[in-house]
């Protein structure tokens, strides 16, 4: 077994393993998806979280109209900053409770993924970041 090489099952043991890892799509058509995968997963008002730099670049032109052409209704928030601060989550979380979102999509780095996750978490459960 090529995947257990040198690895010896002990007599009663599990003789299997499982790994359970995140979904991840790949390839040139994957953006294009986007809307038929919020729509599966039941989203119907989804915010798109990025930069002002990137929200001018094409992946987030496809992304916006993969989430419309899928029935999705969709409002995007560009002021993700580069090195996100206590601000910036704040103005993010206000985005998303007033948006009222279902689903959140970041389109971008590191910063406009976490400003995204930030958004979610206090949008849903809203609390003092100074506590």
């Amino acid at each position: 077994m090529l995947c257990c090489q040198g690895y010896e099952f002990a007599a009663g043991g599990d003789t299997t393993f499982e790994v359970d890892a995140a979904r991840v799509k790949y390839g040139s058509g994957a953006l294009r998806e986007v809307g038929s995968d919020a729509k599966a997963l039941g989203m119907t008002r989804v915010a798109v979280f990025t930069d002002r730099t990137v929200a001018t670049l094409e992946p987030v032109t496809i992304v916006l109209a993969a989430l419309r052409a899928g029935g999705v209704d969709v409002a995007l928030y560009d002021r993700s900053r580069v090195e996100p601060t206590d601000a910036s989550f704040r103005d993010a979380a206000e985005f998303g409770r007033a948006g009222s979102f279902d689903g959140y999509v970041s389109v971008g780095g590191g910063s406009a993924i976490d400003t995204a996750k930030a958004a979610n978490l206090y949008a849903t459960y809203p609390d003092d970041f100074a506590a």
